[in-house]
């Protein structure tokens, strides 16, 4: 059974002047030694075409893409990919209509 990881509420657009990010940033609970994350967008009429890209925060430097295009179902390794107590964030969505959506992460 798959328990979510993280979450993160995404509006349909940038936020804040921001160019990329559209949530606000946030890090995941709990990741397994290896395997995948499997996306889930949820709360919103549309949530079977909006896609997005995964950003990770990387301080001082450029952002740097983790996954884009990830839709309802996209699957992104952990190992490589994702890192307890990093930030990351929900940036360029698309086909998410003028509501908010929630994609959450479940390993």
């Amino acid at each position: 059974m798959s328990q979510p990881v993280a979450s993160a509420t995404s509006a349909p657009g940038a936020i804040n002047g921001n160019s990329n990010n559209s949530s606000l940033d946030f890090q995941f609970l709990d990741l397994p030694a290896s395997g995948n994350v499997t996306v889930s967008i949820e709360n919103n009429s549309n949530s079977g075409s909006i896609s997005f890209t995964l950003w990770h925060v990387k301080g001082g430097l450029p952002d740097e893409k983790v996954a884009q295009g990830l839709k309802n179902g996209s699957t992104i390794s952990i190992s490589g990919n994702l890192e307890l107590g990093a930030n990351y964030y929900i940036g360029n969505p698309s086909n998410a209509g003028s509501q908010n959506f929630v994609a959450a992460f479940l390993a």
